[in-house]
């Protein structure tokens, strides 16, 4: 297998489990409304270590508040969007399918923009300075779930290709030049 192929098929991975744990956040409310209470709760209990998950701070749909807050639909929506947007600019920017997936961001200085912004969003809220609203949750969250794949997704791929090198099978022989793994 080519590196090439590795690294389709580690974001083909990646990108599925960003698509079911999206699907998921909507599910939990769906599920509440279509009375499939256990399954919902199983939903949001899921989230519970990851998010605060307040109905205040929440979103809405079929009538009960996301698995999520707005900030944190804003990070799984963006981080969705920025993984889908990898092979596209990819192709924008190298013209040819070849170079698929090998889109690094070298400066951090747009990651760490990000974080700044949603950081001064919770921060200008918890000193008094201004009050954060939901849209504003939502695109400080959007800015930096966009952002993350960028980072993340040469990090997965690093880690991949060096996993599957040290772990390919050495053949060794035995007294009688038998091949044995």
């Amino acid at each position: 297998m080519t590196e090439q192929h590795k690294t389709r098929t580690v974001y083909v991975i990646v990108l599925t489990v960003v698509v079911l744990w999206n699907m998921a956040i909507v599910a939990a409310p769906w599920s509440w409304a279509q009375g499939h209470p256990v399954v919902a709760s199983g939903l949001y209990f899921m989230f519970s270590p990851v998010c605060h998950q307040r109905a205040d701070r929440s979103f809405f749909a079929f009538g009960h508040h996301l698995a999520v807050c707005n900030r944190c639909t804003g990070i799984y929506l963006g981080a969705l969007a920025g993984l889908l947007l990898i092979p596209l600019l990819s192709f924008a920017l190298k013209g040819e399918t070849g170079g698929l997936l090998r889109v690094r961001i070298q400066n951090r200085a747009l990651l760490l923009l990000a974080l700044a912004l949603m950081a001064a969003d919770v921060g200008g809220e918890l000193i008094g300075i201004r009050n954060s609203t939901p849209m504003s949750r939502f695109l400080t969250g959007a800015f930096c779930g966009i952002v993350a794949p960028f980072y993340l997704l040469p990090a997965i791929f690093e880690i991949f290709i060096r996993v599957s090198r040290e772990s390919k099978p050495t053949v060794a022989t035995d007294a009688s030049g038998i091949g044995i793994l």
